[in-house]
This record gives structure tokens, sequence and C-alpha cells, in this order.
């Protein structure tokens, strides 16, 4: 399942490499027995 359609990814990246100044570090936490990612507000 994608979250970001290619569109919203350009956007995004565009914006943190013209407005970044730092190393920023993403860090993502799954279970994985709940089957996938949950965002909250989305339904499946």
């Amino acid at each position: 399942m994608q979250i970001l359609n290619d569109s919203d990814k350009e956007i995004i990246k565009s914006r943190l490499e013209s407005e970044s100044v730092n190393e920023i570090n993403i860090t993502l936490f799954t279970q994985t027995d709940l089957g996938g990612l949950i965002i909250p507000g989305r339904e499946r």
C-alpha cells in the first residue's frame, strides 16, 4: 500500500532538499502482528 502519491513525494523531497540545514533521521516503528502500517484517520 502506497502512502504518498508520486506528486506528493516530489514536493516533500524538494522541500526537504531546499529547507533542511541539518541531517534528518527518521525512525519507523511497526508491529508485524498488526498486519502493516496503521495511520490514524485512514481506512484500510
